[in-house]
């Protein structure tokens, strides 16, 4: 772990202020190109109004009383900022606010909308086409697990395109708190609050203690982040991502052991169980994995990384005896039903529209990222140097992958907020930010999520 920012001053807000301004204007023209110019009708309207594109959501003002709370909690936090960085405070002390900011942040924004007891009544808004609908249906979790590939076809509009992990998820949910969408929403809100928590872990391998810290604020203040942790199961794919990354950064750490890269193998298969983007996950991840060898030609890294791979087939055939579930078969399957789900949306085949749907795919992921990590990634990406250097190309680049290879097709704000703790990384990989700067990204970003939630509705 190195300082990122060793013998050189810290970032002010000062220094901050012209990047945070170009980039809210950058946002603004990414809206009216998309409007204006390219008019791409692809996301679905609802209830007759077509979506702002490239953000899946609709103009719908609305801002109740206890919208206050969100602003409230934004500017408390906002001064526990020093004491949050202090070397006082313990990583334990940390920790525990941490998972109580994760909490309390989207809850806070989720009732500029909505009361409290409407959390999970978005699973209800498509009847047929959540995993909700299809938790409810299973009898036999082994049977509904086994048989998935066949019954892929008869599930949800969401089911169809996607592993079992998610309805899975769900249904044990019903098990345990009752088959509610309040109990669903709040299953949500806490494994996105556990994500966030083994985020900060994953960047404390990688960066210095401070960066960590400030990296894992930095994700609070994501306006996609705050707006799905609620609403949507990419929340929970993004806490199991959070996962991989965490053990994958320790196996290829100077102090990883094999038994890291041995529990990396399962914690992929557990990603790829929940969802197929744990494939551009794992390019991350190799991505990464190769930076190091190249740092340091050392012959332990691809040992490492031969031992992931070794432990994710290992995984997949146990599983794939056991249970009889056999995950190559239902990505086939789950490719099959996408391109046929797409075409029937757009109208013609996706690859005809893909100009626009890149645009809208970068465009989206970026507004959603939003003015408290992208101003920072932008600024750090030339002050970078060694290791964190490899750190910030990699996020960036594989991102920009992501975006451009025809894998997703718009709403990637939402789809891609399990890649936006790897630009927290490239946020806070090339110059320390100080105190003030930190509370200028902070506030920006909680600015931009409460305007967006005041002005916007979002299905998910």
């Amino acid at each position: 772990m190195g300082a990122p920012s060793a013998g050189r001053p810290a970032v002010t807000m000062r220094q901050l202020v012209p990047y945070v301004v170009a980039v809210g204007v950058a946002f603004a023209a990414f809206v009216a190109f998309d409007h204006f110019v390219l008019r791409t009708a692809i996301l679905t309207p609802f209830e007759g109004r077509p979506p702002l594109s490239p953000l899946y959501a609709f103009w719908m003002p609305l801002c109740r009383p206890a919208a206050v709370l969100f602003p409230v909690v934004a500017l408390a936090v906002s001064a526990l900022v020093p004491r949050l960085l202090s070397e006082r405070t313990s990583a334990a002390r940390f920790g525990m606010m941490l998972l109580g900011l994760a909490l309390a942040l989207p809850l806070a924004l989720f009732v500029v909308r909505d009361a409290v007891s409407a959390l999970g009544s978005q699973f209800l808004i498509y009847p047929g086409e959540e995993y909700f609908d299809d938790a409810r249906r299973i009898v036999d979790l082994g049977g509904f697990i086994r048989h998935y590939p066949e019954l892929a076809p008869v599930l949800s509009l969401h089911g169809r395109v996607h592993p079992p992990g998610f309805a899975c998820f769900l249904y044990v949910t019903g098990l345990v708190a009752g088959p509610s969408p309040l109990a669903a929403g709040i299953a949500v809100l806490l494994a996105f609050a556990g994500g966030v928590l083994l985020a900060w872990r994953a960047f404390a391998v990688v960066l210095d203690r401070r960066g960590a810290r400030v990296a894992a604020l930095l994700l609070l203040a994501v306006p996609s982040l705050l707006d799905f942790a609620c609403t949507s199961m990419d929340a929970v794919f993004f806490t199991v991502a959070c996962l991989v990354i965490l053990v994958a950064f320790r196996s290829l750490s100077d102090t990883g052991r094999w038994w890291h890269a041995a529990l990396a193998g399962p914690a992929s298969y557990l990603a790829m169980f929940c969802s197929f983007s744990a494939i551009p996950l794992g390019l991350f991840v190799l991505a990464y994995g190769a930076g190091a060898w190249w740092r340091e030609r050392s012959s332990r890294t691809p040992v490492q990384l031969g031992t992931i791979a070794v432990s994710f087939i290992a995984t997949y055939l146990i599983v794939r005896l056991a249970t009889g579930f056999d995950l190559w078969e239902s990505f086939t399957v789950a490719r099959q039903q996408h391109y046929e789900i797409m075409k029937a949306v757009t109208g013609t085949d996706v690859r005809a529209i893909y100009v626009p749907v890149t645009f809208g795919n970068c465009a989206a992921v970026l507004i959603g990222s939003g003015l408290a990590l992208v101003p920072p990634v932008v600024r750090s990406a030339g002050s970078a140097s060694g290791r964190n250097r490899w750190l910030a190309l990699t996020a960036i680049v594989t991102l920009g992958v992501l975006c451009a290879a025809g894998v997703y097709t718009m709403e990637t704000e939402r789809i891609l907020m399990f890649a936006m703790p790897w630009l927290a990384l490239a946020a806070v990989a090339g110059d320390e930010l100080s105190d003030s700067a930190v509370r200028l990204m902070l506030g920006v970003g909680w600015a931009q999520a409460f305007a967006m939630e005041a002005l916007l509705f979002t299905l998910w």
